[in-house]
């Protein structure tokens, strides 16, 4: 068992303290270069949050060999798959897009 905290609430709490306490503070390209890193650390900590998607990338792989050989183009199933592989990614990189915000 690990000690408390985790990578994820280590992430976290520096993702709070840079963006809340460090980043007002700053100005120009500094405060810009200070939010870059925040937003990339809560991207960081919601990969690291979600499931393995290693079943996923198994499919996505066999769903691009299968695209490029010319198979499934405009079925349901084509469709619902990628979908859902961009819905995952989007959850990572940016979720208020997934809930309209």
């Amino acid at each position: 068992m690990r000690d408390r905290p985790d990578a994820e609430a280590l992430i976290a709490e520096c993702r709070r303290v840079l963006q809340e306490e460090l980043a007002p503070s700053l100005q120009g390209e500094a405060r810009f270069k200070a939010l870059m890193i925040a937003n990339a650390l809560g991207m960081a900590g919601r990969e690291l949050a979600a499931p393995t998607e290693q079943a996923d990338g198994a499919a996505a792989a066999r769903l691009a060999a299968a695209l490029r050989r010319g198979e499934g183009h405009g079925s349901a199933e084509t469709y619902a798959a990628l979908k859902h592989d961009v819905e995952r990614r989007v959850a990572i990189s940016n979720p208020k897009a997934l809930k309209g915000g």
